[in-house]
């Protein structure tokens, strides 16, 4: 993943996102998709637990999870790093 800092800075430079549009956070930066059409790849994370967790563990981590994701401290944290929110 990339840093957005470096990137603005000049450190890095983009070729193109590999996102099916353009994003909000790097306007300027061109997708794969304008030079391929339907070119789309995209990372995702996920969270993961041994098999016979208890239901309750899940429930907190799905809570936990969300939360923060929806925290706006974090998702400019998130945005600053790279990441997108959907």
């Amino acid at each position: 993943m990339y840093c957005i800092v470096h990137i603005r800075a000049g450190e890095i430079r983009l070729s193109a996102m590999t996102t099916l549009v353009r994003t909000e956070v790097l306007p300027d930066i061109p997708t794969v998709a304008e030079f391929l059409p339907d070119y789309e790849t995209t990372p995702w994370f996920g969270v993961g637990a041994p098999k016979n967790t208890p239901a309750e563990i899940f429930e907190t981590l799905n809570k936990d999870i969300n939360g923060s994701l929806a925290d706006h401290k974090m998702k400019t944290r998130l945005a600053d790093l790279g990441g997108l929110s959907v």
